[in-house]
C-alpha cells in the first residue's frame, strides 16, 4: 500500500510534513527541558533562601546582626552589579524573607525552631514541575511515533523505482501475453 510510482508525490509531501512535526517536536522538547531547568532552579533557590532564613530566624539574639550584615552585603553586590543581577535579585528575596520572619517572630513572641511551611509558590512550581516532566514523556512518545512514520514513508519512497521497474515487466508481460491469446 503507498507504494506506486503515481504515489510518489503525496508520499514525499507526507514525508516532508511528518519531518517538519518531528522538527517541532524537537523544538517542543528543548523548550519543555528548559522549562523544567528553570523550575528546578528556581526550587532549589527557594530552598536555599528558605534555609537561610531558618538559619537567621533560629539565632535570635544575632538575628538583627544577621540581617544588617546582609543589608551591608546587598550594598556591596549593588555598587558592583545592577539591580537586576541574580545575586542582588536573590539577596533582596533572602532579606525580605528573613525581616517576615523577624516580624512574625516578634509578633508571636516565639522563636520558630521548625521548618517554614511549604508556601503557595512552592507548591505551584511543584505542580508546574510535575505538569513540565509529563508533557515531555508524551513529546518524546510522539516524537518516537513520529520517526517510526517518517522511516515507513522514506522506505516507500526509496522502494518506488523498484516497484515502478515490476510494474513495466509485469505490464510488458501482459501485453506480450494478450499478444499471444490472439494469436492463438
Amino acid at each position: 500500500m503507498g507504494g506506486l510510482p503515481e504515489q510518489l508525490l503525496s508520499n514525499l509531501n507526507i514525508l516532508e510534513r511528518l519531518q517538519t512535526q518531528s522538527e517541532q517536536l524537537g523544538s517542543n522538547t528543548r523548550d519543555a527541558e528548559n522549562r523544567r531547568i528553570l523550575i528546578q532552579t528556581q526550587l532549589a533557590e527557594r530552598s536555599k533562601a528558605s534555609t537561610e532564613v531558618l538559619a537567621f530566624s533560629s539565632e535570635p539574639t544575632s538575628g538583627s546582626r544577621s540581617l544588617q550584615s546582609l543589608k551591608g552585603e546587598l550594598t556591596s553586590l549593588e555598587g558592583r552589579y545592577t539591580s537586576n543581577h541574580p545575586d542582588v535579585l536573590r539577596l533582596r528575596e533572602t532579606i525580605a524573607a528573613v525581616e517576615r520572619e523577624t516580624a512574625i517572630t516578634k509578633s508571636s513572641g516565639e522563636t520558630h525552631s521548625e521548618p517554614l511551611a511549604v508556601s503557595a509558590i512552592d507548591v505551584a512550581l511543584k505542580k508546574q514541575l510535575k505538569e513540565v516532566e509529563l508533557e515531555i514523556i508524551n513529546l518524546k512518545e510522539e516524537t518516537k511515533n513520529t520517526r517510526s512514520q517518517i522511516a515507513g514513508y522514506r522506505k516507500k519512497v526509496e522502494d518506488t523505482p523498484r516497484r515502478e521497474q515490476e510494474l513495466l515487466s509485469l505490464n510488458r508481460d501482459y501485453d506480450n501475453l494478450k499478444g499471444f491469446t490472439i494469436l492463438c
